[in-house]
């Protein structure tokens, strides 16, 4: 259950995220979180991935991300999350 919440919007590749994310953003300022999930695992393509949620911080600094994925060991990101908590 969302309590209401839009759990998701669009299903997007990574070329003009930014540009959806914003018109979405002035339309719903409330939204906190920003996610990738698949179809498929986010880090089968990791660079990609990795690109989007850095571009997403830069122009949103405050904005909480989220990745749904199946890597069950993130020392596998160690190095490729700079500034990222990695256990």
């Amino acid at each position: 259950m969302n309590h209401g919440r839009v759990v998701t919007i669009a299903v997007l590749v990574q070329q003009g995220t930014l540009d959806y994310l914003g018109r979405v953003l002035e339309k719903m300022p409330n939204i906190v979180v920003i996610g990738i999930a698949g179809p498929g695992d986010p880090f089968s393509a990791p660079d990609a991935t990795l690109e989007t949620l850095r571009l997403v911080r830069v122009r949103y600094p405050g904005m909480l991300l989220c990745v749904a994925t199946k890597v069950w060991d993130f020392r596998l990101m160690r190095g490729r999350l700079p500034g990222w908590a990695c256990p």
